[in-house]
């Protein structure tokens, strides 16, 4: 029974063995994968320092053309949709007014309105650039409801006046939001703003693409940043590699613990145990001790005396297993 419960535990072990060499051996082609990454980009680097970086600048400067449309796109829209949202009386339809009827302090606010969300949209690219999600959503939800207000103002402008001149349906509270109208201005001023603001941000961030000098400092950083992670992954790797050659050291030599139990047992031999031996030695010592301290005239002398008789038994015997060749002996420590 003690025979099959060892060898249960060796397929138990083995199945463990097994499963810690198969991670190690998965780690090998990791690694060879950022050496040969490390090895390309090294390569990539020096011709880079030798010969720069060759520049595409086209994408660059076409969302820089589109940018700036937009920003005039965007400085109209919101010009028009501030006024007619908080000083018109009246809005017969979407578009542009005619300012001219406008006080002097009434265009200067109205001109000056859009640059509520040019510098939003500025805010957007310093939060995307500093990776601050919470204040790129707040800044986003902010835009998308002073949108729905300007949506919604100049919608209730467009059916009253409908419904007071043109025979329209009365204003009711909710009735914008049916409009093509609010969705119309909705779609216009907030999903262009989206576009725009992630085009100001590649624009601002893509800069260098047309400074030859910074482009070619931008692309040794990039390529020195990802040899740098390459060669953590690689200490990363050699150090999971270290850990699973121990594991399967320490897994091998109690399986061969084990296997060698089971031979001395197969062959009738014995397994000595030192720690139960130790503890046998050391109960006979105490209880001997204690039959000193009550019969003996003289009780330390003779505890004292056992003590080294027990000790030398003990080392000798300790070496006498330990030492033993014979096959018929097994220490287990």
């Amino acid at each position: 029974e003690r025979i099959n419960q060892w060898q249960s535990d060796i397929c138990q072990l083995e199945v463990e063995q097994a499963d810690v060499q198969g991670n190690l051996d998965s780690l090998h082609p990791k690694k060879q994968q950022e050496l040969d990454n490390i090895g390309e980009w090294e390569d990539q680097l020096h011709k880079v320092k030798s010969e720069g970086e060759q520049a595409d600048t086209l994408p660059y400067i076409l969302g820089s053309i589109i940018a700036i449309l937009l920003t005039f796109y965007l400085l109209l829209f919101y010009m028009a949709t501030g006024y007619q949202a908080f000083l018109a009386v009246q809005v017969s339809a979407i578009g542009i007014p005619d300012f001219s009827s406008l006080e002097n302090s009434q265009k200067a606010t109205i001109a000056l309105f859009p640059m509520i969300f040019l510098g939003i949209g500025f805010a957007v690219y310093i939060s995307l650039k500093n990776e601050k999600i919470v204040q790129l959503i707040s800044l986003l939800v902010f835009t998308l409801l002073f949108d729905i207000i300007l949506a919604y103002q100049i919608s209730k402008k467009v059916i009253i006046f409908n419904w007071q001149y043109k025979g329209g349906p009365p204003f009711i509270p909710v009735e914008p939001f049916r409009s093509v109208d609010f969705y119309l201005i909705l779609a216009s001023g907030f999903v262009v703003y989206i576009i725009w603001g992630y085009l100001l941000d590649y624009i601002l961030r893509e800069s260098y693409r047309i400074r030859p000098d910074q482009m070619k400092a931008a692309a040794v950083n990039r390529l020195k940043d990802q040899i740098n992670n390459s060669k953590s992954k690689i200490v990363d790797y050699d150090n999971g590699i270290a850990t699973f050659n121990r594991d399967i050291e320490r897994l091998k030599e109690k399986i061969n613990a084990i296997r060698r139990s089971i031979s001395i047992l197969v062959g009738g031999g014995v397994i000595v145990s030192l720690p139960a031996l130790n503890g046998m030695v050391a109960s006979f010592r105490e209880g001997w001790s204690a039959y000193l301290i009550l019969f003996s005239l003289n009780p330390q002398t003779q505890i004292n005396q056992s003590s080294v008789i027990a000790d030398g038994w003990l080392n000798n015997k300790t070496q006498v297993l330990q030492t033993s060749t014979d096959g018929t002996t097994l220490v287990a420590n």
